[in-house]
């Protein structure tokens, strides 16, 4: 065989070794991931590997193509802190210190014909599971349907965000500079700003700490976390539970062996579990439901909306 051939051969070969080497300083200035990803999400894949995550897997997560970094999430959060803090309080509405009218307007804007009917759809597919949910926690079945028809619109509204990119965005926020456009209507005092700084951090290490519970949860039920649909803060499925209790609450309704809470069957079962266990009990007062309530949602107007809705289903 010609010499030429074996000296056109090695240059190939030693183009090639050349090439690799200039690619692998490129993947190792993106944390070890695919070249162009947003440098802000390295110290956040670190962590998450030093807590023991696969790196290839959290390489590929945060590789997904549209994972785009949103200090938005943080910046709604914080202004609303801030805001229900440092501003003066607002009278209320006229129309919501009647409590006729705002029982009507809780009714008509949470069931509506169309809606009602499909809560009469779901209870009639799901009428096992339903029984299942007052026989084992005590729970009754239209409290359950009132949290689905609260939350979801029992699954016509699952959220407009991803919640991994949600709560990987606020767990990557720290420093007031990242959310400032968001307080320009307001005179924020270094104190002030001071205060939003601890906050970000309590809030940043929160979203941390439910992203984990979020890839756990997706793992243990074989689902890609980056694909979950949820709100603005990591909520997600038909009764939009946060990661954590998605984790510690969830239950398989349906007898597959997962726990998917897009699934009416396990969104059912999961709800009722998680008011049993934080107090739920057959004979309560209407005070002692709306302090147990309260453990899913603290706001009083959410408390005594579930118990009207349910009254009326």
């Amino acid at each position: 065989m010609p010499t030429s051939f074996f000296r056109k051969l090695a240059l190939a070969v030693l183009l090639a070794v050349l090439a690799c080497s200039q690619v692998r300083p490129a993947l190792a200035a993106t944390g070890g991931g695919a070249v162009g990803m947003d440098p802000i999400w390295k110290p956040l894949i670190r962590q998450l590997v030093d807590d023991g995550f696969d790196a290839h897997e959290v390489q590929r997560m945060f590789s997904t193509p549209g994972l785009v970094y949103g200090p938005e999430f943080m910046g709604k959060k914080m202004r609303a802190l801030y805001a229900s803090r440092y501003s003066p309080p607002q009278p209320a509405p006229k129309a919501q210190l009647d409590p006729r009218r705002r029982k009507r307007s809780i009714y008509d804007a949470h069931i509506p014909p169309e809606r009602l009917a499909k809560v009469r759809y779901l209870y009639w597919e799901n009428q096992d599971v339903l029984d299942r949910v007052e026989r084992e926690y005590g729970v009754p079945r239209q409290v359950v349907l009132a949290f689905m028809v609260i939350e979801t619109r029992v699954g016509d509204y699952l959220g407009e965000q991803k919640a991994f990119r949600s709560l990987a965005s606020m767990a990557a926020t720290r420093t007031y500079g990242a959310v400032a456009s968001h307080f320009r209507q307001f005179q924020i005092t270094d104190p002030q700003r001071q205060w939003v700084e601890q906050r970000m951090n309590e809030k940043a290490n929160w979203a941390y700490t439910q992203l984990k519970a979020l890839i756990q949860y997706a793992a243990a039920n074989r689902m890609d976390p980056v694909r979950i649909p949820g709100s603005i803060y990591g909520a997600f499925g038909l009764c939009q539970f946060i990661p954590t209790s998605a984790l510690e609450r969830g239950k398989d309704g349906d007898g597959d062996g997962m726990v998917n809470l897009f699934v009416p069957a396990d969104a059912i079962m999961s709800v009722g579990h998680f008011l049993r266990v934080v107090g739920w009990k057959p004979g309560l007062s209407r005070a002692g439901k709306l302090a147990v309530i309260k453990r899913y949602n603290q706001d009083d107007a959410y408390a005594r909306m579930v118990l009207e809705i349910a009254a009326r289903l």
